[in-house]
């Protein structure tokens, strides 16, 4: 540093506390700020009371963590034993300033209004991307406990913009330990890390020239992102960069820009990741708001007004990355959730983003495809039929059908992961891996996704003709041609056998379970379930059908299914009959499980909390006990057991729990919602265990008329 910058800093400050902040010749920023202080404190006397009302007045950081403040001049003993600068305010007669107002707390953003029309940013009226404030008195609902979630989070900390001629809040300021943080997150060779959603859309080359300039949410937020993925730091330093960022974001949130953008998407990444999207959905839907508002739904080469900044080819690309970024997280959240995003965007008029910057992005696009198929799935088993006949016989769901078909001839096969039974094990696994780290990091998560979604997309769409097998467990007495149902049990068996031989390839070459002393090297980081916890949807979608063809499905319809096909998990008994090979089934099942226990296990944290995957977790488990019950019996499954039956008192109604970043569930009250997934259970229980959704009452209604109304034979 200079010494003539030096010399300043320490008369300013004392030399008893000097802030490591970086300082320029042609800066003067964090100079004058700090010379700001002995102006301020000029305004009081030297006993720390005001002279007119001659009440103590605390420095600003005791005032606001209400601490007591010792009143020292220039530092009192608190900010000097916390290293941060220590500002006592004027009194109110001798300088006039604004009045502080405290941060409005995101309450409900998932019912913003229309975004206006204009690219340009929005003025100091209050945007329409803010929601309004609830009544005070509304204790009851939701909505009422999700506020009081993020409240508690809130209560810590309550930062400031600075108004002008304002010294910046210390909570705001940059360090040199969070510069040297972001480069080695930035640096990291992990495959993983590289991929993550900061490499996909911030320059790190332009992020770090300008870090100690950059807006403090986007700053804060990658610092928050960059200290989770830093195991060597306890998980209240990265919560603590969290609550700050989210509070600086609340100052943002009304002003549309690309840098505001990327912060309202990087901070809901950020709680997705630690397994509450119901927290991080409000910043979510705030940021697809923002899209729209800046008009980049539209491709650059398209936006003519945007040719007066002359916009270079790398500040295209950034563009056409957050879009389709924001695109695929839009699809997948539609995808898990029952809940309306009240914006919907579509890439027609948008480029594909090419392979200019650190990785190449191939496969999002046929990963976008396959989300807004699930999502359309999703819709017509949300609508309950008025029949059974209307599940046999529905043109929707051909449609559908072919536009899977569709979908996957138009992937590249070196995109998506095809397993060949004739193969041993462990061939296919090193032909897999040489496959994924062949493409660039993103397309390496990109290609396990794509194969996954498009064998759960199967299974979903076949899942209510699969269920009428339990049902109606004679083949011979139904008037519908058998080769229907056949084609959705042999279709939507192999898929989830296929999902699980994936899930079993993504254990071994994550390998999570291995010791500090184990030396073998796994090709991706444990941090692979952490960073890609969508997969859990998946996942569940494969337990579900796994379980039915174990434990419900008809050993009628079992029979006529054809084992010449070495994926699907079937032999002949003693009597020469086609039967379900149920310890194989166990064992794909047990996987899924597996993987879904590590999902819990990284997003519960060292307290274990609860998730976005317990409740799948806790179904899975019911389904594994009742599979072994049929393994114990050595029978097939009885079929005297009925499904959908409203009267049954016993059963328990498995939610998701909400709780805030950094809280346990002891700390504070728990929001029950809808849990995420593609489908739950469809009506169907396992163990006592009932999915919440909001169609599940219909479906169960449904089949408990189904052997009535199923249509005969003639």
């Amino acid at each position: 540093m200079n010494p003539f910058f030096l010399a300043l800093k320490r008369e300013a400050c004392g030399n008893a506390f000097l802030l490591d902040l970086p300082f320029s010749a042609d800066s003067f920023t964090n100079l004058d700020s700090i010379l700001a202080i002995q102006t301020l404190n000029s305004h009081m006397d030297a006993s720390g009371y005001d002279p007119i009302t001659k009440r103590p007045v605390p420095c600003e950081r005791c005032r606001f963590h209400r601490k007591r403040c010792t009143l020292e001049r220039p530092h009192c003993s608190r900010c000097l034993r916390m290293e941060t600068l220590c500002v006592y305010p004027p009194p109110p007669s001798s300088i006039l300033r604004p009045k502080r107002k405290k941060a409005t707390v995101v309450s409900d953003l998932s019912q913003p209004a229309k975004a206006t029309s204009s690219p340009t940013p929005i003025s100091n009226s209050p945007s329409p991307m803010l929601p309004r404030k609830e009544s005070s008195n509304n204790t009851s609902g939701s909505r009422s406990l999700l506020n009081r979630i993020i409240d508690f989070a809130d209560s810590d900390t309550c930062l400031q913009s600075p108004e002008p001629n304002e010294v910046e809040h210390a909570d705001y300021m940059p360090t040199q330990q969070d510069f040297e943080l972001v480069v080695t997150f930035f640096a990291s060779t992990d495959r993983m890390v590289r991929s993550s959603a900061v490499h996909r859309l911030i320059s790190k080359n332009d992020f770090l020239a300008h870090f100690f300039t950059q807006p403090h949410a986007l700053r804060l937020t990658i610092c928050a992102l960059a200290a989770h993925s830093n195991s060597r730091l306890p998980d209240h330093v990265c919560v603590s960069y969290y609550n700050r960022a989210r509070k600086a974001v609340m100052h943002c949130i009304d002003r549309p820009s690309v840098k505001n953008l990327q912060t309202l998407y990087l901070i809901a990444n950020f709680a997705i990741v630690h397994g509450q999207p119901s927290i991080g959905k409000p910043f979510f839907v705030s940021a697809v708001m923002m899209l729209i508002s800046l008009h980049m739904t539209v491709d650059p080469d398209f936006s003519p007004w945007l040719q007066h900044l002359n916009l270079l080819e790398s500040e295209k690309e950034e563009r056409r990355r957050i879009f389709w970024q924001c695109f695929y997280s839009l699809k997948m959240v539609q995808s898990a959730t029952a809940a309306t995003i009240p914006a919907n965007i579509t890439a027609e008029q948008m480029k594909p983003p090419s392979g200019d910057m650190d990785s190449d992005m191939l496969t999002i696009q046929p990963n976008c495809a396959i989300l807004e198929l699930i999502i359309d799935i999703k819709k017509i088993h949300a609508q309950i039929p008025q029949s059974v006949q209307e599940i046999l016989i529905s043109q929707q769901v051909l449609n559908l059908t072919s536009r899977l078909i569709s979908i996957y001839n138009e992937i590249p096969r070196f995109l998506i992961l095809i397993p060949d039974p004739s193969q041993p094990v462990q061939e296919q696994y090193n032909l897999w891996t040489s496959q994924l780290m062949s493409v660039g990091p993103t397309d390496t998560t990109g290609i396990i996704s794509l194969s996954i979604l498009h064998n759960s997309s199967i299974c979903l769409l076949s899942r209510p003709k699969l269920y009428l097998t339990h049902f109606h467990p004679n083949p011979n007495t139904t008037g519908i041609a058998v080769s229907t149902f056949l084609a959705a049990l042999q279709g939507s068996l192999i898929a989830a056998c296929r999902i699980s031989n994936i899930t079993r390839f993504l254990l071994h070459i994550t390998n999570p379970l291995a010791d500090a002393t184990s030396t073998t090297q796994p090709v991706l980081p444990k941090s692979f379930w952490e960073a890609h916890n969508y997969l859990a949807h998946p996942l569940f979608e494969c337990a579900v059908v796994l379980w039915f063809m174990a434990c419900r499905a008809g050993a009628d319809w079992i029979a006529l299914l054809a084992d010449v096909d070495a994926e699907l998990p079937v032999g002949r008994g003693r009597e020469g009959r086609v039967r379900l090979d149920v310890t194989r089934v166990y064992a794909c099942l047990d996987d899924v499980l597996h993987a879904l226990c590590v999902l819990d296990a990284l997003l519960g944290g060292r307290e274990q909390k609860s998730n976005m995957v317990t409740p799948m977790v806790r179904c899975v488990r019911a389904m594994i006990v009742e599979v072994e019950e049929v393994m114990e019996a050595n029978s097939s499954p009885p079929l005297g057991r009925k499904e959908g039956s409203p009267e049954s008192v016993d059963s328990v109604v498995v939610g998701m729990k909400v709780l805030a970043i950094g809280a346990t569930e002891t700390t504070v009250d728990g929001l029950e919602e809808d849990p995420w997934c593609f489908l739950g259970l469809l009506g169907l229980e396992v163990g006592g265990l009932r999915w919440r959704a909001p169609y599940e009452e219909g479906w169960r209604n449904l089949w408990a008329t189904a052997v009535l109304n199923f249509p005969s034979a003639s």
